[in-house]
């Protein structure tokens, strides 16, 4: 994701946030989500998998 994050910034694409659609990521015009709320549960594999790699959630 964080590479795909940078290829926006070198490509000046901003204004667009990253998105990962089943196992591809992406990228959205932040446009289409803003003011839009998607819940992701404890038990989703990226967040168990952010928490075994030390990632603090809040």
């Amino acid at each position: 994701m964080g590479g795909h994050a940078t290829e926006l910034i070198a490509n000046r694409r901003f204004g667009e946030m990253i998105s990962l659609q089943g196992e591809t990521v992406t990228s959205v015009p932040l446009s289409e989500v803003a003011g839009k709320l998607k819940l992701v549960t404890e038990e989703n594999d990226l967040i168990v998998q952010g928490r075994r790699m030390g990632i603090c959630f809040g």
